[in-house]
């Protein structure tokens, strides 16, 4: 969805993005606490939820650049 929002020029994109990356980020808070509060924790969530917070923030910083504009 970021994607579409971010190439096609849509009206209202940038906001389109940065709810889609609130939402994002309220449900990793949301799925830490569950599975601390419960004792659901797991190697495979250990390992992997450092990895999907650092593509969240990777995708965040990437997000706002115009594909036309300077290169990155």
């Amino acid at each position: 969805m970021l994607v579409v929002a971010l190439l096609e020029k849509t009206s209202g994109g940038d906001l389109l993005v940065a709810v889609v990356f609130a939402v994002a980020s309220l449900t990793d808070a949301i799925d830490g606490y569950l599975a601390r509060s419960r004792n659901w924790v797991t190697t495979f969530g250990k390992m992997m939820d450092p990895i999907a917070d650092k593509l969240l923030m990777i995708a965040a910083e990437l997000a706002p650049r115009d594909p036309g504009g300077a290169e990155i």
